[in-house]
């Protein structure tokens, strides 16, 4: 089917389909979970295996961890790259859940997380949805979850965590941060449609990702004993009717934004190093992901090494994914020499040995690109006619970045990957730099037949 995880899922309880129509819920959550235990065993024991199934080009790519990557951009994107790397969602339920989170979530409001056999089937059912997509090597699964660490530490800043950022980058998020109050319900939380005034309730959301926003709860404490000789504390932590005074609510807004700050850069400097370690580049459908990268990356004095590269890209839309991947299988002359294009200017900007020299080159990347896109909408406007599949067509901006010869935190961390002691040793063995791409849905086309 395409990978040996797939391969072993067939056999599994995991993707038995009598069990993902109903849940699981004639399974006992005790074999359930050995289920799943032995698959992550089996993912464990073949890490190497499944790093070979890896394509070894400039146009694979991995969405991050925590992006919410939906059928629809893998599909739409099934032309121009060479494969998508996600996250084993099996894998990551693989590992127990933590009791603090049950309890935290109790407390403040939210529900708790959810039943695993629901989970599992979920998980389950999206994987299989990406079958055909598995079986023509275009999407991989991958055991990148690691198990989070069960204490949850107790953390305090005098500054309000505003110095846990370099001032520009900190600078950068508080310049796109949305704050909004919430009110309970027994779902959970509902965000107020109304302007923020002291509460105990907000939400912080950076850019316009709303999935990924940030929910924080300013708690009371009521009685705390401290034990010197054992360093225990006890608490009592309640949530007040009344509301913060202003100052108090100030501050804490301040500090929430700085510590969602802090965790989305986290976030992101995480999924650059296992983008780098798999061989992937790194690729977002957030602006938010795409500016930060490009404010992340070092300068050079005063400019920028980071050079963007914008192309209008056709994609098809409203088709199944077993007939995309026989069209990308039938139809992949065109396509695989744009990639392969693609691939090579890229190398070349990489290699740019100054600013100038890459601004030069970016610029007449840019103009081929140009031509290339639409040479390539008159193959799928061609495409179109002599098919028998009805399907919407739209564009996509695909936007990718490069750096010339700046060793980065993610560079320097691959040079020691591959065995080299230093960046300059490093740059003598290759002279790709990290590449990271946008790609996001434009505007969209007539539907209707030609």
């Amino acid at each position: 089917m395409g990978t040996r995880s797939f391969d072993f899922l067939t056999e599994s309880l995991l993707f038995q389909h009598d069990h993902l129509d109903n849940n699981f819920e004639n399974v006992e959550e005790s074999v359930l979970r050995k289920a799943l235990n032995e698959y992550r065993e089996f993912c464990d024991q073949n890490t190497a295996t499944l790093r070979n199934e890896v394509a070894k080009t400039q146009l694979t790519v991995f969405p991050g961890l925590r992006r919410s990557t939906d059928l629809k951009s893998i599909t739409q994107s099934a032309f121009y790259l060479d494969q998508y790397l996600l996250d084993d969602p099996l894998y990551s339920l693989s590992f127990p859940d933590l009791r603090m989170d049950s309890v935290l979530n109790r407390h403040i409001g939210m529900p708790p997380p959810g039943e695993i056999r629901r989970a599992v089937a979920g998980a389950a059912r999206y994987m299989k949805g990406h079958v055909p997509f598995v079986a023509a090597n275009y999407v991989k699964f991958l055991p990148l979850t690691q198990p989070r660490d069960p204490k949850v530490p107790i953390v305090y800043s005098d500054t309000f965590f505003s110095d846990v950022l370099p001032k520009t980058l900190m600078q950068f998020f508080h310049d796109r941060v949305q704050v909004r109050a919430l009110a309970p319900t027994p779902e959970g939380f509902q965000v107020l449609d109304k302007p923020l005034s002291p509460t105990r309730r907000i939400c912080v959301t950076l850019g316009d990702d709303f999935q990924d926003s940030k929910v924080y709860v300013l708690q009371k404490v009521e009685h705390t004993n401290y034990e010197e000789d054992t360093g225990r504390i006890e608490g009592i932590f309640c949530i007040p009717d009344a509301p913060p005074d202003r100052p108090e609510f100030d501050a804490w807004v301040f500090q929430s934004i700085n510590q969602s700050a802090r965790s989305r850069y986290l976030e992101l400097q995480q999924d650059a190093t296992i983008a780098v370690d798999w061989g992937a580049q790194y690729i977002t459908t957030t602006r938010l992901d795409f500016e930060l990268l490009q404010e992340v990356l070092p300068q050079q004095d005063t400019l920028r090494a980071t050079r963007q590269i914008p192309v209008d890209l056709t994609v098809i839309e409203d088709i199944d994914p077993t007939t995309l991947m026989r069209i990308r299988h039938e139809e992949s002359k065109a396509f695989k020499a744009f990639r392969d294009n693609l691939n090579c200017r890229l190398a070349k900007l990489r290699a740019a040995p100054d600013l100038d020299s890459l601004e030069k080159d970016a610029r007449e990347v840019l103009r081929e690109l140009k031509e290339e896109a639409e040479a390539l909408t008159s193959v799928i406007h061609n495409l179109k006619k002599k098919s028998f599949w009805d399907f919407t067509m739209a564009t996509c901006v695909f936007a990718t970045a490069v750096q010339s010869n700046v060793p980065t935190v993610a560079a320097v961390l691959y040079a020691l990957l591959q065995g080299a002691r230093t960046w300059d040793e490093y740059r003598t063995q290759s002279r790709m730099t990290p590449a990271f791409f946008l790609w996001k849905l434009q505007k969209h086309h007539s539907s209707h037949h030609d």
